[in-house]
């Protein structure tokens, strides 16, 4: 058992070290067509695909229950400091300065996108009735169902809007913008 935690140990090492090598060679040649977290996650799933190969299935599953990447190991390690990331290496100056355009673009950028999302949804979803047996007598077929109320449209607008801090400040970062 030890073994085998060492192993899993050794293997998340040797990836944190082959990602940061990634990140290198991706920033020093300037690739900008492909992030780095797109090249992790390809990364990620051929050696997840080596491991399988090489250990067999039943094996990776059961080192993945007992070793494996967990909520707890996220919430607790790894997303804290992503988060406080942003928030302390922050010019607080600049951030005053710019608390109105900040908050500007925030509010009604995110506004106008769910309703750019949600309104052109809920009219193509209507546009088109779903077929709804008939509720009483004869089992028939009504057409005057909607699909999508405008309260589904509204909340996929908002769920699909929201913009991902990370991502935000990983790109504002990588054009060198303050």
């Amino acid at each position: 058992a030890e073994h085998a935690a060492a192993a899993v140990v050794a293997v998340y090492a040797a990836l944190v070290v082959v990602c940061a090598g990634v990140e290198a060679v991706i920033h020093e040649k300037h690739l900008a067509f492909l992030p780095a977290t797109g090249a992790f996650i390809v990364l990620g799933a051929v050696l997840g695909a080596v491991l399988i190969g090489v250990f067999g299935e039943d094996n990776v599953a059961s080192l993945r229950g007992h070793y494996g990447f967990s909520t707890l190991l996220f919430n607790v390690m790894l997303l804290p400091p992503i988060i406080l990331d942003g928030g302390f290496f922050m010019p607080q100056l600049q951030l005053w300065r710019q608390l109105w355009r900040i908050l500007s673009f925030a509010v009604f950028g995110t506004l106008t996108s769910v309703v750019t999302v949600a309104v052109p949804l809920y009219l193509a979803a209507n546009a088109v009735f779903v077929q709804v047996p008939a509720a009483a007598g004869g089992g028939g077929v009504t057409w005057t169902e909607p699909a999508l109320t405008l309260a589904e449209a509204f909340a996929f607008g908002a769920l699909i809007s929201a913009v991902d801090p990370v991502a935000s400040l990983a790109s504002y970062g990588a054009v060198g913008a303050p």
